[in-house]
């Protein structure tokens, strides 16, 4: 992935987003509509052909934007979330399809889960395998198929495999990786040191959902250690915000405050509170419960400080000068998160709705009347140094497996926000 010419891209962004605001909607309903069916158009499912059910390629990627991964996870899941919200039911035979096709393809982890087979661990709990099957939990949730069958299968050997029996882990249980992306001079121990960022929501969402839906204690238990954990890990209590990455070896912080990995683990505070509120009697440690409460709410504090003027928030989020551009998929995580924290009753309406409001009026800034997500980082890891985020691409065809799909998060959520 090439560097990204920023004086040059950004103001032919800043003016393709000014030149087409007022052709795109900004209501919740038609905003999710309209990006929804622009991952749509920029997807294939797999098909069957001489070898086998394959993934076409879409711009040069496998399936497009709906590609097996995390960032299709995202997409996969907003996608549910806004037909179950809004009634977009001719989206439930198309999520179908991929769904379907990926049991097919061997190309996939997908195909050996409904077989019952596991496959080697990846380098993160939730980059590749963890996080994809909530798709399915989704799909059996809607279908009313949650007693069992294959969705169920592939939900139940994701939670007890490749999560609970993640192995890279520190000494308390906090989910690790052996390898520190781009971070100079940082070594990994042999069962690894690295803690990112993006872990703590794509190795919890699934057990989070499935605790309080099926009442598992020990889904529970490590939703509550990962919260807990990261936080201990990433947390700068100088002002709140979450570093990018943490290397248990030698103590060291990496660089910067990475957005988005501080949209990953907003994400997951209000994913692990929700499952709180559903499961009580999961969740009985009253100190660790007010534990992850307030680290939700210092999270919500410091993102709200940071907030740009127009409402979006910055690559860097201590960070306004130049080179830090206002980042998309962040401030779909941010809003999505905050609004749902009002919801849940964990922030108060009072003192956030506003942060929630601009934040939206952002969002809606960067969506082409094509529905087109501009402006959302690629896929990143821990970087060296600022100069290396400012630098990263945010052409839209990389944007699926960064977090364009948090933009129907926060759809749904101002939605139920403003019911």
């Amino acid at each position: 992935q090439g560097a990204r010419p920023i004086a040059m891209s950004l103001p032919i962004l800043l003016l393709a987003t000014t030149a087409n605001a007022a052709a795109v909607p900004s209501d919740p309903k038609s905003v999710a509509r309209l990006v929804g069916d622009a991952f749509l158009k920029s997807s294939a499912p797999p098909k069957d052909g001489p070898l086998g059910f394959t993934c076409p390629l879409i711009n040069g990627r496998t399936c497009g934007m709906m590609q097996w991964g995390y960032g299709g996870a995202l997409i996969m899941d907003g996608m549910f979330e806004a037909a179950s919200e809004f009634d977009f039911s001719d989206w439930y035979p198309e999520l179908d399809s991929y769904l379907d096709g990926y049991v097919k393809d061997k190309a996939t982890p997908g195909y050996y889960m409904a077989l019952n087979q596991t496959q080697p661990y990846d380098s993160a709990v939730g980059d590749y395998k963890g996080l994809y099957p909530i798709a399915y939990l989704q799909r059996a949730i809607h279908k009313g198929t949650t007693s069992g069958g294959q969705d169920m299968d592939i939900a139940w050997l994701t939670a007890n495999h490749y999560i609970l029996g993640w192995p890279h882990r520190l000494a308390d249980g906090t989910f690790s990786r052996t390898t520190g992306g781009d971070w100079p001079g940082e070594k990994s121990t042999a069962v690894g040191s690295f803690v990112w960022g993006d872990d703590q929501t794509m190795g919890t969402v699934l057990v989070a959902r499935m605790s309080s839906r099926f009442k598992v204690p020990k889904f529970a238990e490590e939703v509550t250690r990962q919260q807990i954990g990261f936080a201990k890990r990433l947390r700068d209590p100088k002002d709140g915000l979450n570093f990018h990455g943490y290397n248990d070896a030698d103590g060291d912080s990496s660089c910067c405050k990475w957005s988005r990995a501080n949209g990953w683990g907003m994400l997951s505070h209000v994913e692990a509170l929700q499952s709180m509120q559903d499961y009580p009697a999961g969740y009985p440690n009253s100190t660790a419960n007010a534990m992850v409460s307030t680290i939700f709410q210092q999270h919500a504090a410091a993102a709200k400080a940071s907030q740009a003027p127009d409402g979006r928030w910055h690559q860097l989020l201590n960070d306004t000068s130049s080179g830090s551009f206002l980042e998309t998929s962040t401030t779909a995580m941010f809003v999505a998160a905050i609004a749902r924290g009002i919801r849940l009753g964990f922030l108060d309406k009072s003192e956030y709705s506003e942060t929630v409001t601009r934040g939206w009026s952002g969002l809606v800034s960067t969506i082409l009347p094509n529905g087109t997500v501009t402006g959302v980082c690629c896929g990143t890891g821990i970087q060296p140094n600022a100069e290396a985020y400012y630098e990263r691409p945010t052409f839209y065809g990389c944007s699926g497996p960064g977090g364009a799909g948090a933009v129907l998060y926060a759809a749904t959520e101002l939605a139920r926000h403003t019911a």
